[in-house]
């Protein structure tokens, strides 16, 4: 026998096994034996035994089995290693080694027992129980693969070249043909068996030579060759399996095929981090990465991963054809196609052995050290390198895996609620379970530290001391790489369960979260609301979810957004500011009002959610970390501080995925619940109704019945509407995994709606009250009315035309009445329960019409009767009244009589007894003749009572006169003087005269009276002669006569006069000592008395008017505990008066007596005033700065100012505590020092203002954009320098479209959200946290630039990449807008070298037929504005174009295109790509502002040309001035080209009010930012302050001139500051021309 053949691989062949029974081995493989069918016994080894031959082996003897070679069932004996010296085993021994020795006993041959052939059926029946069958024609006719291909060498009995052996005479050489049956194929491909003779064997085709019995030769298969003597089952064997493997291959061909032909999915490759991990694998598996292998391995490492992908994507469709074909759904397949069956799975063996190749130096080359020579050193380099020897280091290996695998069962969250929960018991729960974990993991360690413990302390070497002292030894001992085992197999353990449970976490959100939410756009949405799921089982791909199975995992509540109550609060508020205020403010000044909030929130807002569940997230990453490691707490002496790495970080890429995947389902339901919202914005009516404010409405606008019901109808209607849309808390609706608990609000809603019903009702039953009441107070009124008795004719007449007027009266009454039975029944049919005490009025007011007929019928017959007996008592009293008149005139007649003076007195008192009486009678002549009309009857003549006055009138003037004169005579001259009143002295005696000058020339008139005339002319003489005296009377009788004007009068006169003078002080001892004879001088005297009176009571009133003025402190200043100057204007009004005054009396001639008096007042007064003064002003300085400095961030940034403001805030309170013990102003306003004080403090305050504004300048520049906020606006955001989030409300004052900004839980701003919701993300966080303001704002300025460069710079290049309304869709409005002007400018360039502008006009319009399309397919109202806006500048881009198709412009460079607004994406002088837009000779750098989702205007011919005049003056470092009349947009056409530039453009209304310091501050801001500003209404700026804001234009714009690039800076001396100037920067102005108030530019 030849030896036997080695394999490729440098491996012994073992040959197969031919049992007796002549089958073959199972233990035998057509390719050899298999490692584990090699026992190690059969080369003499047994390496189970640990020792010598006196050790005894604790593994157990393997299982008794064939053993190779011998093809039954037997032992051999078993032979210990001890008894082979590991020398005799290395391979550089001849004989030694493995590849040494002799396999040759395995192989047999052929024993056959007697008459084995004939027992055998024939070779063509053995064929046929096999299945085949050459008598068919074209067996396998669709097979083209060659047979011999497939067949098994292994299964010869003997090779060809043995045979030829056979053939071959040793003794002479020569060949002898061996006897055979062969395979004779036909023509049609049937075969038929026939004898023949072999004659020899063709290496180089591989056949036999063959010659028939007829003697042809031809060339046979090995496969269809039988030789006689040679075992025919066996052959038969041979070529039905040769024909099997032949039709497996051709089905495997075809099945791969197939799969080959499969397309394929991009999707399934394999990721960028396992490709980079099996690339460092395969460079990390080299011994030397420094060899030549390396260098190839790394040169082809790219093509090798491609064949690897590859073969990836090839081997992700093989598993999905086998899935569908195993599923039987795949009718590709032949029906013959047959596939190889599955080969049954490797048993196992107990013991095997490794063949090492020999190593051949010819084919191998030199040695490589790194490989082991032969089995001892193979050996030994195991037992160096593996722990696995040792049987305690196993156990604890053993031990840490099985306690890593029980680790496994942990839970890191908590994913099952069977119930929803509030954010705040979800954080507390998965907290807990967190929490749980961590002192799990605490024991999970210490008790890995015990069981490894127990397991050294059993080991007999001292390989794993525990005690070591020296970490230098510990380094170089074996325990360190088992403690290392131990720590990966733990770190990998913390993977497995962070993968798992952060996956798991994970997957419970998005298992909660459908795939989409169906929400009508109405108020049913919460009872009509679906969520979707994804089913591939339906038609459609998508199935509802069934609300009763639908699981939430958080329970969020609706509310009424508390907003709305400080919007209402505010708004009423600034109504009645605004009614009091009587100023006129134009409509162009006027304030926008911020947009109002939604009506109702979430009392949990969905970024808390976010916050939340991501801060789990966090937290559970967290929970791996701090977990003290295994050799920290074995060797605690040794290492300390060693934590356990978990083998991932928060920033991992699967982690961030998994962080990804939890905000976009966070962020996919933060929608549902804002459409929630913006549904039930439908109810906002009946969030903002105050039914007490319609309730008072209704009492002082009272509204019909009919009307009120109406009102009551809706809001009941309301209710049930509100019932029909909101669920209460029984049925709550699932939106996501949110459900909303709507309970509450439906309450509240029902609630407010049913106080307006019954409120609206109570109006209704007050109105009634006050119907049923006003009525039956009118009916009582008649009947109280109607019992009254009368005592007169005039009541009596009264009465009657009372009762006339009774059936009118009842007529109105009567349809107050019918109302008020009206609403009776109409508050009744709406349920609302009247008083009883109502009913019962409501019945008697309805009976009331008919008593009052029934009484008035009564009263009138008393009426008549009362008539009568008047009647009959006017004509008795009539008659005596003639007999009255009679006797009166008797007496008048006897005042003829009396002529004698003696009698005056007597004949005075009868003239007034007869005066009265004539009165009485007069007033008895008018009511008797109007009760003559009364009693309809003529009226009685009395016009002899008239003569009888006019006869008695001089009687009456003489004798009144003269009793007066008499009894006035004595009291003036004899009576004390100061008794008498000059004024009535005076009016006594001239009136006196004229009146009986006139008495006298009646009296002469008649010849009776004559006699008594003497009497007359008497008096009068008496009077004209006290007359003269009436000047000393006036003048010495005057309020300001003192002292000093008597003895000023006594000096004139030589003799004391005053009171107290000899002789009594009366007038006639004045006369006695002629006092009439300096009547001139005592006038004098008497005057300047009276203007020095005058004076004096001035001053004194004065004074008076001061005492009750008080400061009001009744209340303390807002939160200052302190108090202000209140009721300070009354005082300021009086003060200037008296002041006035005051002054006056200073010039007087008459001050002399009191000028000392007026000058204190005067300096008093002053005093107040500049204290008062002084006082305010340090109040509205102490009221600015006081809550600035309240701020501690303040008081921290500005220490000297704060020192400062601090004493003047301590003198403030002490003062004013002083104020409110003595609050008169007069006196508190005059204390000595209080002036100087709040002199010290205005000029300290001044100093703090000074600082403070020298302190905001610094931050301004910092941050240039602050330059555009008031003062009040940027102290109140350095105020809030500890929380970056109170900045938000400034952002749209410092950014274009910047409203507010997202912050994470460390203050980093991650997206900037636009005023209309838009949000753009950044491309890395800006950080706030210990950084001022002003940097951070910075930073913000620079993030917001780089966001929009980078979505920029993203939407231009995945613009040719899809669909242009999927690309409109998926890109930020300001991305859409100008994104595709940089291809709208490229696509034009190109028609325009290629000629196809028709072509390309046709295109633009369709693509705004796309986008109406769009449109009508339902798209978000953010996505509306977007499209709105596009189409606007698509509308003009395809207008222009189709402009130059009609004109034949086909040129690029012709100057209708370059007029046109282009944009370019191209490099820039900095060498980086940007934005850069271009028109005529222009270029202009993008500026990156963020602008939000915004409209643009239309753009016209006119919008073109000024276009091309402001950005020509861009290039020519120039402004631009639009002109034109007002409302024809210039303004907007500035600010629209600064959005199409996106430029921040500050739109500045000018003032008359303006001065060139706060313009130069506004221009500093400009030039430091590089922003834009337009001046509307320039020229209402005055002429002054236009000139010197011309001068300061005139520097920045030069200076801007001799920039070279707009990426160039240059420093200036700017109104003395040194700012840094973007040349980016441009002013614009506006002007309306011909108005009123404005003024022409000046010339420069």
């Amino acid at each position: 026998m030849p030896p036997s053949p080695q394999a490729a691989d440098g491996r012994t062949r073992l040959a197969k096994i031919k049992p007796k029974n002549g089958k073959l081995s199972n233990s035998a493989s057509a390719s050899g034996l298999q490692s584990g069918d090699i026992d190690w016994r059969v080369f003499g080894l047994d390496l189970d035994s640990p020792s010598g031959p006196g050790a005894g082996s604790k593994t157990p003897a393997p299982p008794p089995g064939p053993r190779p070679g011998g093809g039954a069932t037997s032992s051999a004996p078993k032979r210990s290693i001890s008894g082979v010296k590991l020398e005799s085993l290395d391979s550089s021994k001849s004989g030694a080694g493995f590849d040494a020795v002799d396999l040759s006993h395995l192989r047999s041959t052929i024993k056959r027992s007697p008459g084995y052939h004939e027992q055998l059926p024939s070779l063509t029946t053995l064929l046929e129980e096999r299945g085949v069958d050459y008598a068919r024609p074209n067996l396998d006719r669709d097979v083209q693969l060659p047979l011999e291909a497939f067949e098994d060498t292994s299964m010869w009995t003997r090779t060809p070249e043995e045979w030829q052996v056979f053939m071959r005479d040793p003794a002479t050489g020569a060949q002898t043909p061996l006897a055979c049956q062969a395979l004779r194929m036909s023509e049609d491909g049937s075969g038929r068996w026939l004898s023949a003779t072999v004659l020899s064997w063709d290496a180089a085709s591989q056949r036999y030579n063959v010659r028939w019995p007829n003697g042809q030769e031809d060339k046979v298969l090995s496969v269809h060759v039988h030789f006689e003597g040679d075992d025919p089952v066996l052959f038969a064997d041979r070529l039905q399996q040769a024909l099997q493997r032949r039709r497996y291959a051709n089905s495997l061909l075809k099945y791969h095929f197939f799969i080959d032909s499969m397309p394929e999915d991009r999707s399934r490759r394999i990721g960028r981090e396992s490709a980079a991990r099996i690339a460092r694998l395969a460079k990390g598996m080299l011994w030397d990465a420094n060899n030549e292998f390396a260098d190839k391995l790394g040169s082809k490492l790219d093509s090798l991963l491609q064949e690897a992908q590859k073969e990836y994507i090839r081997v992700q469709n093989l598993i999905t054809f086998e899935k569908v074909r195993c599923q039987g759904n795949l009718s590709v397949l032949p029906p013959d196609l047959k596939l190889p069956p599955q080969p049954p799975p490797k048993e196992v063996p107990y013991l095997a052995v490794k063949v090492l190749p020999s190593w051949d130096t010819h084919t191998m080359g030199p040695p490589d050290p790194q490989v082991p020579r032969g089995f001892r050193q193979a050996f030994e380099w195991f037992c160096k390198a593996s722990l696995l020897i040792r049987p305690e280091v196993c156990a604890a290996l053993q031990v840490t895996r099985g306690m890593c695998l029980d680790l496994l069962a942990e839970r890191v969250f908590e994913t099952q609620f069977n119930t929803p929960l509030r954010l705040q018991e979800f954080g507390e729960r998965e907290e807990a379970s967190i929490m749980r974990l961590k002192g799990r993991l605490g024991m999970w360690v210490n008790t890995i530290r015990m069981r490894i413990t127990q397991c050294l302390q059993q080991a007999t070497v001292k390989w794993y001391h525990l005690n070591e002292t020296s970490i230098e030894n510990y380094r170089a001992s074996r325990l360190r790489p088992m403690l290392v085992c131990c720590r990966l197999m733990m770190s990998n353990a913390f993977l497995l369960l962070g993968e798992e449970n952060l996956s798991s976490y994970v997957q419970a959100l998005e298992e909660l979260t459908p795939h989409r939410v169906e929400l009508p756009d109405d108020k049913m949405v919460l009872r009509n609301l679906r969520n979707i799921a994804l089913d591939p089982k339906e038609e459609s791909g998508e199935s509802v979810i069934d609300p009763i199975f639908k699981k939430a995992l958080f329970k969020v509540e609706l509310q009424i957004n508390p907003q709305i109550a400080e919007r209402q609060a505010a708004a009423e508020a600034a109504a009645a500011a605004a009614a009091a205020k009587d100023s006129k403010k134009k409509d162009d000044e006027k304030k926008k009002e911020d947009p109002w909030p939604l009506h109702f929130c979430y009392r949990t807002q969905t970024d808390d959610f976010k916050q939340t569940c991501l801060g789990i997230f966090e937290k559970g990453i967290g929970a791996f970390s701090d977990v003290h490691s295994v050799e920290s707490v074995l060797l605690p002496h040794l290492i300390r501080d060693s934590h356990l790495d978990p083998n991932f970080t928060a920033t991992d890429p699967w982690v961030e995925a998994l962080r990804k995947r939890v905000q976009a389902s966070l962020e996919k339901q933060a929608p549902w619940l804002q459409q929630v919202l913006q549904a039930l914005e439908a109810f906002k009516d009946i969030v903002m109704m105050d039914p007490e404010a319609a309730a008072k409405k209704l009492q002082s606008e009272p509204q019909p019945p009919a009307q009120v019901k109406q009102m009551i109808e809706e809001r009941k209607a309301r209710i049930r509407q509100v019932q029909e849309a909101i669920p209460d808390d029984k049925e709550p609706a699932v939106v996501g995994f949110y459900r909303i608990d709507s309970g509450t609000i439906r309450g509240q809603l029902i609630e407010k709606l049913e106080a307006s019903v019954q409120l609206l009702l109570k109006y209704l039953a007050d109105q009634l009250e006050v119907n049923i009441h006003e009525a039956t107070a009118a009916f009582e009124g008649m009947f109280k009315q109607l019992t009254t008795e009368v005592s007169t004719i005039e009541e009596c007449s009264d009465m009657k035309e009372f009762l006339r007027s009774i059936p009118s009266e009842l007529g109105k009454l009567s349809g107050a009445v019918n109302d008020a039975m009206g609403l009776t029944d109409l508050v009744e049919d709406l349920r609302y329960v009247l008083p009883a005490e109502t009913l019962d009025s409501r019945w008697e007011m309805f009976g009331s019409s008919g008593l009052v007929k029934t009484r008035a019928a009564k009263c009138m017959e008393y009426l008549n009767t009362q008539h009568e007996s008047f009647l009959a008592a006017q004509e008795s009293d009539q008659k005596e009244f003639e007999v009255r008149l009679t006797k009166l005139e008797e007496v008048i007649e006897s005042f003829q009589q009396y002529n004698d003076l003696g009698q005056v007195k007597e004949v005075a008192e009868k003239v007034r007894v007869t005066t009265d009486e004539i009165k009485q009678c007069q007033e008895l002549v008018r009511q008797y003749n109007s009760r003559e009309v009364l009693f309809d009857r003529d009226q009685t003549d009395y016009s002899g009572l008239g003569a009888m006055i006019k006869t008695f009138e001089p009687f009456n003037n003489l004798w009144k006169t003269a009793g007066d004169w008499v009894n006035n005579k004595e009291a003036w001259l004899n009576g004390s003087f100061e008794d008498i009143d000059p004024r009535y002295c005076e009016t006594e005696v001239t009136g006196g005269i004229r009146l009986l000058f006139k008495t006298i020339r009646t009296l002469k008139e008649n010849e009776e009276t004559k006699s008594i005339c003497g009497i007359a002319e008497q008096i009068k003489a008496e009077l004209e002669e006290f007359k003269p005296n009436l000047p000393l009377v006036t003048g010495l009788r005057n309020e300001g006569m003192r002292g000093r004007h008597w003895e000023q009068i006594s000096d004139k006169v030589g003799s004391k006069i005053g009171p107290g003078m000899e002789g009594g002080f009366c007038l006639k001892r004045l006369l006695d000592v002629g006092l009439l004879n300096f009547v001139d001088q005592v006038a004098e005297v008497g005057d300047r008395a009276g203007k020095e009176f005058g004076l004096e009571k001035t001053l004194n009133k004065m004074k008076a008017d001061w005492e009750p003025l008080m400061f009001d402190l009744s209340e303390k200043y807002r939160k200052t505990g302190t108090y202000i100057l209140k009721g300070d204007g009354e005082a300021m009004v009086l003060l200037d008066e008296h002041i006035v005054t005051t002054q006056a009396m200073m010039f007087s001639t008459f001050k002399g007596p009191f000028e000392g008096d007026i000058d204190d007042w005067n300096a008093r007064l002053m005093r107040v005033s500049e204290t008062l003064e002084e006082w305010l002003k340090c109040q509205k300085s102490w009221m600015y700065l006081q809550p600035i400095f309240d701020s501690d961030d303040i008081m921290r940034q500005l220490p000297t100012e704060g020192k400062r403001f601090k004493h003047v805030d301590a003198t403030w309170r002490q003062e004013m505590i002083n104020t409110r013990e003595n609050p008169k102003i007069i006196d508190i306003c005059a204390t000595e020092g209080l002036l100087e004080k709040w002199r010290e403090c205005n000029v300290t305050l001044d100093m703090v203002q000074k600082g403070l504004e020298d302190y905001l300048e610094t931050k301004r520049n910092g941050f240039a954009r602050f330059y555009f906020l008031s003062n009040d606006e940027l102290l109140e955001i350095l105020s809030q320098t500890k929380d970056p989030t109170r900045v938000q409300p400034f952002l749209s004052k410092v950014f274009e479209a910047m409203s507010k900004v997202t912050f994470t839980p460390d203050n980093e701003v991650t997206q900037m959200i636009s005023p209309e919701g838009e949000m753009v993300q950044m491309v890395a966080p800006v950080v706030t946290h210990q950084k001022a303001v002003e940097v951070w704002m910075g930073d913000l300025q620079d993030g917001m630039c780089n966001a929009i460069r980078g979505a920029l710079e993203t939407g231009v290049s995945s613009y040719p990449t899809m669909p242009r309304p999927d690309w409109v869709c998926s890109n930020p409005a300001q991305i859409v807008l100008n994104g595709s002007q940089v291809h709208w400018t490229s696509e034009v360039e190109t028609a325009f070298d290629a000629g196809t502008l028709g072509e390309y006009a046709k295109q633009l319009s369709q693509q705004i037929l796309d986008l109406i399309m769009l449109l009508r397919k339902g798209v978000t109202k953010m996505q509306t504005k977007t499209i709105g806006a596009l189409v606007v500048i698509d509308v003009h881009a395809k207008d222009i174009i189709w402009q130059f198709h009609e004109k034949g412009v086909t040129d690029k460079s012709s100057f209708e295109w370059i007029s046109q607004l282009r944009y370019y994406w191209e490099m820039d002088d900095r060498q980086q790509e940007n934005m850069w837009v271009k028109c005529v000779q222009t270029s202009f750098p993008y500026g990156y502002e963020y602008l939000g989702n915004s409209m643009r205007l239309v753009i016209t011919p006119l919008t073109d040309m000024c276009y091309i005049t402001l950005m020509g003056a861009q290039s020519l470092s120039l402004g631009g001035a639009p002109a034109g009349p007002a409302g024809t947009g210039k303004t907007e056409t500035t600010k629209d080209l600064a959005k199409a530039l996106a430029k921040q453009c500050v739109v500045f209304n000018c003032s008359p009010e303006m001065d060139y310091i706060m313009v130069g501050k506004f221009f500093k801001g400009l030039a430091f930012s590089g922003a834009w500003c337009c001046f509307d209404e320039f020229n209402r700026i005055n002429i002054e302050v236009l000139s010197v804001i011309a001068q300061q234009l005139m520097v920045l714009f030069g200076k801007k001139g001799e920039l070279a690039s707009y990426n160039d800076t240059v420093e200036l001396e700017f109104e003395g500051t040194l700012i840094v100037m973007k040349p980016t920067f441009n002013v614009f102005i506006t002007m309306n021309p011909g108005y009123a108030g404005r003024a022409e530019l000046p010339d420069n």
